[in-house]
């Protein structure tokens, strides 16, 4: 689960800024219970075109992309470019988590025009009393294990293994000290800081509008009956999902030449790692099933659609922009993932208003059996009820005269649980809302 999520000079946020998921009203309504304390279940993030709500999202795509792949993925120019001194100052992620029963806070700075780490954190939190633990702090070169694990009671093999891995990073200036402890494996009591660390970015889904949420797990097995049952309820009009096998040479009429070949060095690759390959992708406007054991034996199934009152037989590019996008968030109403964090830009994309807000509704009941946690962005302001968000779970994202953007939370005014949010949104009073100028001859 996420508690919080800071970051600093990155993109368009100059200042700290930080999204919360501790509830800060008293009610315990629609919230996750942890041990000690409790998280929301959503954030609802709102503001004008290019205010900066997307960078939420980006921001915690570029800590996430570090921690995986180190900071070789950077784009030198991400620093806050509303000020020429940010050039050559920190950036800062820090965030608070909670995996296995511990409460983590973990974070790192570093110059990024310069592609240069400078420190790195990780303390363990107590909610019960209050108290926190210095689990490692890290500054780029130090290869004292004493200093870097300053509360930790290694045993002897453990604290040589950490001494060599500090020496052979202490001139790697490109990875995150706890990525190349999880690249290490090493199986030890004395680290399962570590373990909790990679499982917990494993949970952390980020998706952006174009692309589909977590590789349509949810139709792996073939058994669409819960499908078919929701897409009926959000009536699309379709009675019936299957698959209808292809060959590969139907695949390259229907998609390209081009994007067959890259899947077939995926398969390749995965099959060298794996011994074999299941999966949905995809294909431009399509959707395909794929099974390989080898290079030499893929299997490629099409998904076929039946409507309501038709006898006709319908391709997944035949059908709407929504019910695709549809589709795409299947997935985390499907998901058999316990613990996950789904992050979302432009969750309404392609939506009717009155669907999104049906989906959060189910989203609200499915989640809160499994513990999932859901962030998006958003215009859509039908779902800007507190009948279905807390004040808690709605933020808006707001530039300044500087450009810089900042991020406050609805909970800030003093709003009653019967007022119509939606049309105080939309006369300005909460902020996040375009601004026009009048036009002159």
């Amino acid at each position: 689960m996420l508690l919080k999520f800071e970051v600093s000079n990155l993109l368009s946020f100059d200042e700290r800024v930080s999204l919360s998921m501790v509830p800060s009203l008293n009610s315990k309504k629609d919230t996750i219970k942890l041990k000690n304390s409790s998280v929301l279940q959503f954030s609802a993030i709102y503001g004008a075109n290019a205010s900066g709500k997307s960078n939420i999202i980006s921001a915690l795509n570029i800590m996430k992309r570090f921690v995986m792949q180190g900071i070789k993925t950077l784009d030198s120019n991400s620093y806050c470019k509303n000020n020429s001194l940010n050039k050559s100052k920190l950036t800062e992620f820090n965030i608070v988590y909670y995996i296995n029963g511990r409460y983590y806070n973990y974070g790192f700075s570093i110059i990024i025009s310069k592609g240069i780490i400078q420190e790195e954190w990780l303390l363990s939190i107590d909610p019960k009393n209050d108290t926190q633990k210095v689990l490692m702090n890290y500054t780029r070169g130090n290869k004292n294990v004493d200093n870097v694990f300053p509360e930790n009671e290694f045993q002897t093999e453990t604290k040589d293994r950490l001494k060599t891995y500090l020496y052979d990073l202490s001139d790697n200036k490109d990875v995150l000290l706890m990525s190349d402890l999880v690249r290490k494996k090493i199986k030890s009591k004395d680290l399962i800081f570590v373990k909790n660390f990679k499982e917990w970015f494993s949970l952390l889904d980020i998706n952006f509008a174009e692309g589909p949420i977590d590789f349509y797990e949810y139709m792996d097995d073939g058994n669409f009956d819960r499908v078919e049952r929701i897409l009926n309820e959000f009536n699309t009009g379709i009675s019936k999902v299957y698959f209808e096998n292809v060959t590969l040479d139907e695949l390259i009429k229907k998609t390209d030449k081009n994007m067959v070949d890259e899947l077939l060095k995926e398969i390749e690759e995965t099959i060298k790692k794996q011994g074999k390959l299941r999966g949905i992708i995809r294909g431009g406007k399509e959707l395909y099933r794929i099974m390989a054991d080898s290079i030499d034996e893929i299997k490629v199934w099409t998904i076929k659609l039946n409507h309501n009152n038709s006898s006709s037989v319908f391709d997944f590019s035949e059908e709407s922009d929504g019910t695709r996008r549809l589709f795409d968030l299947l997935d985390i109403v499907l998901t058999a993932k316990q613990n996950a964090i789904y992050v979302i830009d432009e969750l309404e994309r392609s939506l009717h208003p009155v669907l999104v807000k049906r989906l959060l509704e189910i989203l609200r009941e499915e989640f809160s059996k499994r513990q999932i946690q859901l962030i998006f962005t958003t215009h859509e302001t039908h779902i800007m009820d507190l009948k279905l968000l807390r004040k808690d779970e709605i933020w808006f994202v707001e530039k300044n005269e500087q450009g810089a953007s900042h991020l406050y939370s609805l909970d800030i005014f003093k709003v009653r649980n019967d007022k119509i949010i939606e049309n105080g949104y939309l006369n300005g009073i909460y902020g996040g809302i375009p601004l026009f100028k009048k036009m002159v001859d």
